[in-house]
């Protein structure tokens, strides 16, 4: 399974967080099935990419956060994402936000029948969510652009 290397180390950390791996000793950029499947719920910050996340077949929460740039010093890292199409294929994910993500302008979400949360938060270059309309789950829609 391939990722990209910065989310293969938030997964890491994730894992290690759980009590699945025990250190990031000899971390070879691989992951077993069962370890992919005890993650639930996962925060992306300082993130180049999301290639692989597709992988974590039970997540249910996914939570993705850009730093705030008028509230930090800009020398802080941002998430470099272009490519958010891999959340369209998170088939169980129940809650979603995005927060002060610059780089977001097409959100996706037409195969995710389960979720039921949508929080968009401060993305500037949002300007489109496809599949919002056909969302019968869908309680609670929280956003501010």
């Amino acid at each position: 399974m391939k990722f990209n290397n910065s989310l293969a180390t938030i997964i890491l950390e994730k894992l290690i967080n759980l009590g699945v791996r025990d250190s990031f000793f000899g971390f070879d950029g691989n992951f077993t099935e069962d370890e992919l499947a005890s993650i639930t719920d996962l925060t992306i910050t300082n993130c180049d990419g999301l290639l692989g996340i597709s992988n974590l077949k039970n997540l249910k929460t996914l939570k993705i956060i850009g730093p705030n740039l008028s509230s930090f010093n800009t020398s802080l890292p941002t998430n470099q994402i272009l490519d958010f199409s891999e959340i369209n294929k998170l088939l169980n994910l129940e809650k979603l936000e995005i927060i002060y993500d610059e780089n977001i302008e097409i959100l996706d979400i037409e195969n995710l029948d389960k979720l039921t949360i949508l929080s968009l938060f401060c993305n500037s270059n949002l300007v489109k969510v496809k599949g919002l309309d056909n969302k019968k789950k869908l309680k609670k829609i929280f956003s501010i652009m």
